[in-house]
Formats: C-alpha cells, sequence, structure tokens
C-alpha cells in the first residue's frame, strides 16, 4: 500500500516524461446482493535506478471476475509526471459495499502474476487476499477518495444499489510514489469485496486485470505449493510465539507481541508504545502464502532509494498481510477496525479471534511470520499505513 516519503532531488521526472481462467467457488458465495537474500536484493535495488523500463504511461484493460463472484468491467490508468489518473467502470460488485481497490506490483520490478489456481495454497478453492498479493503483488496505490492516497488509504468507494461502481479520480503522487508505481506495464489492478459462508469480507478479491498483457505473460513466478501443503494441518495447540519490536524509519517505537494459536482460536498481545499519539495503528501478521519464509524489511528492501522502509517495500520482504490486528473478534469481517494509540502514544490490547481452517493455513507456520506495526508522521503528515516497527516470531521459551 502507498505510502510516499521524503523525496529526493532527481532527475527522475524528466526521464519518465520522455518515456511517456480464473477460480472456481469455495464456501457459500453471495453474488450481487522473491525472496532473495539481503545481499542479492541490494544489489537489485542498486540496478532499479534510474528506472528506463516504462514502455507506455497509459493503459486500458478489461477486468476479470475472481471467486466466482461475476464482477467485470475496465480500468484506464495514466500517469504523468506525479499526476497518476484512473477511470474505473464495474458492474457485478455486491451493492451498498465498500470495496476495495489497487494498482498492485512489486516494488523490486518482478511482474504481476494473475492470481490464478496455481496460488490457492490453502486449497480451499478460491484467490485469498493474501493469495492475491502474492500473485500481483503488494499494493502500490489505493484508489481512495482522497487525492493524496497516502493521508486516508482507507477511505474507498462503495458501489451503488444495483452493484455498479464508476469512478474517475487524479492522484497526486511524490516521486518516490512513481519510482515504485512504475513501470506501469508489470503492473496490476484488483478489485475487493463479497459475502462468504454469510459476512461480507471487503478484502476478498473478486476481479484483477493485468495492466499490458502484450508485456506480461502473468505467470512468470508461480511458486510450488510444496512447502504450503506440507503446512496445512490445522491441529495446533496452544504453541505460543513472541517477538520484539524493531523500530522501522527511525519511529522510536518499541514493544513486545504474543501470540498463541489453539486450532483456529488465535490470542493476540500486543504492548508497544512510541507510536504517534491518538492516532489509528495499522497492525498485522505477515507472511508468503507459500511458506517462503519472512525477510527482515531492511534497507536491501529500499527499492526507490529514498532512504525509508515504504509499506510496499515492507511488504515485499516480510509478505502479505494474513490477518489484522483488529477491534473485531472477526478480522475478516472487519479488517480496517484497527487500534489507535492513547494520548501517551501507547498501545496495549490482547484480542482473541475466530479464525477458519483457510485462514489458519495461511498464517501458518508462524514460526517464519512477521508482525507490522504501522504509522508515522513525515513532514507533519500522518501516514497510516508507512511502517513504524517489527518482528520475526519465534517459539517462547518454555
Amino acid at each position: 500500500m502507498l505510502n510516499p516519503l521524503t523525496s529526493k532531488p532527481s532527475n527522475f521526472l524528466t526521464q519518465l516524461a520522455d518515456a511517456a481462467g480464473m477460480m472456481p467457488a469455495r464456501r457459500q458465495v453471495s453474488r450481487r446482493s522473491a525472496n532473495a537474500p539481503p545481499a542479492a536484493n541490494a544489489v537489485l535495488a542498486e540496478h532499479l535506478e534510474p528506472r528506463q523500463f516504462l514502455s507506455a504511461s497509459s493503459f486500458s484493460v478489461s477486468v476479470n471476475e475472481l471467486n466466482d463472484s461475476g464482477v467485470h468491467g475496465s480500468f484506464k490508468v495514466h500517469l504523468s509526471g506525479t499526476k497518476l489518473k484512473v477511470d474505473v467502470n464495474l458492474s457485478g460488485l455486491e451493492a451498498n459495499q465498500l470495496h476495495p481497490m489497487h494498482i498492485h506490483g512489486f516494488p523490486s520490478e518482478k511482474k504481476s502474476d494473475k492470481p490464478t489456481s496455481a496460488y490457492d495454497f490453502n486449497g480451499n478453492g478460491m484467490i485469498d487476499d493474501a493469495e492475491g498479493e502474492e500473485a500481483a503483488g503488494p499494493p502500490l496505490v489505493p484508489i481512495v477518495k482522497s487525492s493524496d492516497p497516502d493521508s486516508d488509504p482507507f477511505d474507498y468507494f462503495k458501489s451503488d444499489s444495483k452493484g455498479r461502481l464508476k469512478v474517475s479520480k487524479t492522484y497526486d503522487l511524490t516521486e518516490d510514489d512513481v519510482k515504485l508505481l512504475t513501470p506501469l506495464n508489470v503492473r496490476a489492478f484488483e478489485v475487493h469485496g463479497m459475502t462468504v459462508d454469510g459476512t461480507y469480507e471487503p478484502e476478498m478479491p473478486v476481479g484483477a486485470a493485468l495492466l499490458d498483457p502484450s508485456a506480461n505473460s502473468g505467470h512468470t513466478h508461480v511458486p510450488s505449493k510444496q512447502k504450503a501443503q506440507d503446512n496445512n494441518d490445522v491441529s495446533e495447540k496452544g504453541k505460543t510465539y513472541t517477538t520484539k519490536i524493531k523500530a522501522l524509519n527511525h519511529s522510536g517505537v518499541s514493544g513486545n507481541v504474543t501470540v498463541k494459536l489453539d486450532g483456529t482460536d488465535l490470542t493476540v498481545h500486543v504492548k508497544a508504545s512510541g507510536l504517534v499519539p491518538n492516532e489509528i495503528h495499522p497492525m498485522h501478521i505477515h507472511g508468503f502464502p507459500s511458506d517462503k519464509p519472512s525477510e527482515n524489511p531492511d534497507s536491501s528492501y529500499d527499492f526507490n532509494h529514498n532512504g525509508t522502509m515504504d509499506d510496499a517495500e515492507g511488504e515485499e520482504a516480510a509478505g502479505p498481510p494474513l490477518v489484522p490486528i483488529v477491534q473485531s473478534s472477526d478480522p475478516n469481517a472487519k479488517p480496517f477496525n484497527y487500534f489507535k494509540a492513547d494520548s501517551h502514544g501507547k498501545i496495549d490490547v490482547t484480542m482473541k479471534y475466530e479464525l477458519t481452517e483457510d485462514d489458519v493455513k495461511l498464517l501458518k507456520p508462524l514460526r517464519i511470520r512477521i508482525v507490522e506495526i504501522h504509522g508515522i508522521k513525515e513532514n507533519g503528515q500522518y501516514l497510516p499505513e508507512q511502517p513504524a516497527g517489527y518482528g520475526k516470531l519465534s517459539t517462547a521459551a518454555g
């Protein structure tokens, strides 16, 4: 998800201006109602500056349904300097619901893949949100109501009473944003939100499109399912994992996280300080559905060379969010109901979540996952998705 930080002077914009079968249904569905070591990553990041691979600044594509949603329509995008214009025209969505939309991609410039059955790592017959992100990459730009998508990245659009969504919006990006977003021809578009087993899940993918199918086959980095299938047992009883939170982006955040998984019951305790007072601080357990181990979000993942860890860069290291740490026992239903720091910049919460077996299959094994805390101030602006701290989970002693 997009989190622009301090821009550095460069001739990047001048260079840019010159360049001017999906899935069957699983559960009861209601229709319409890169894992290189740090040294290698550092070399890759070095070779990405400046980015010169953008073959065009405009794309227009058809959106195809995911998860038997019935969603269809079109997506247009035009990038000129730091102005990004998008036009969305969709039908077949569930009516009167929020439908998160993003442009996805890998900051390392690995090509987005199509979220097909090859990415169904928990074997439930659907593409869950984390599986879709392992295919297409982290969100790079959220399609939201604000022209500054970093200041309010969760202010998503809602479909009308007939399940239609039509949006024309121009966003003001920074040079750092554009460096992560380009080249557009290897990126993807996704739209989310559908009812599963009687519960509306705003993050469940319902439609997707590669921005330039002529430049991207959509089958460039499909990982093996073997590791994930080996870890699909959901019978784990009461094992506890802990981590100490390390600050990211000079946030000063510190603390401890304890996670206990007992069958499909997940208990999380977070005690953190040094947060921005009286602001929401998104928190998640991150990891790759393929069970590739999470990497530390360090400077080797600073692909836009701005000296900080942007959210999408952190996700390429640690993997997509697997479970949001929110104020609801059902995190699938309320994935954006994040906790807020108190007036002293502290959070001390314990939550018990009721997961599905599908969730647990994606979440395990916890020993290779990372917890991230988000939300910092940059140049006087609060950025709720900018990483503030992280910690790798390990089995608790005793």
